[in-house]
């Protein structure tokens, strides 16, 4: 069984923090295999820079979620433009 866990929206400073301090013993108290986290507004409870989301990767969350925030940190642009390729807006 794949044991999965899936966390909304990390928002600031605040929730950074937390997902970064508590996911290690997350993941080893209940054995999971994959997570997944909102990351939208990371930066400041809008958008999400590319420290931050270097920061969540190293922590231990295997996939970062967005939406119509993702791009209102705009330092992210450039790194996430680079790695992934986004689509232009619209």
């Amino acid at each position: 069984m794949v044991r999965v866990l899936f966390l909304g929206d990390i928002v600031g400073e605040p929730g950074r923090t937390a997902v970064i301090a508590r996911l290690p013993e997350l993941k080893s108290k209940h054995a999971l295999d994959f997570v997944i986290v909102n990351g939208e507004n990371a930066a400041g409870g809008r958008g999400i820079t590319g420290k931050i989301t270097i920061d969540l990767l190293r922590a231990g969350v295997s996939v970062i979620t967005t939406g119509d925030h993702v791009r209102a940190a705009h330092s992210c642009n450039r790194f996430w433009k680079i790695r992934f390729e986004l689509p232009k807006q619209q």
